[in-house]
């Protein structure tokens, strides 16, 4: 949210862990990201870039890695 306007929400960014399912079976731990989106008047900004930084070194961290 940024303060400037009022509280309202000026991006959005979702992500999960999964598990993808290779040929001939074996399953690997990946991060998906979806539902990503910056307001027009905020965008160029760096906000998305700083979602995707912390997000994706949680990710590391937990090894549901590499994004898919």
């Amino acid at each position: 949210m940024d303060p400037a306007t009022g509280g309202a929400f000026v991006g959005t960014y979702r992500s999960y862990d999964l598990e993808l399912t290779l040929p001939g079976g074996a399953a690997v731990p990946v991060h998906a990201i979806t539902g990503v989106s910056v307001a027009a008047t905020h965008r160029r900004r760096g906000l998305l870039s700083r979602l995707l930084d912390g997000d994706l070194a949680a990710a590391r961290e937990r090894a549901a890695w590499p994004p898919c």
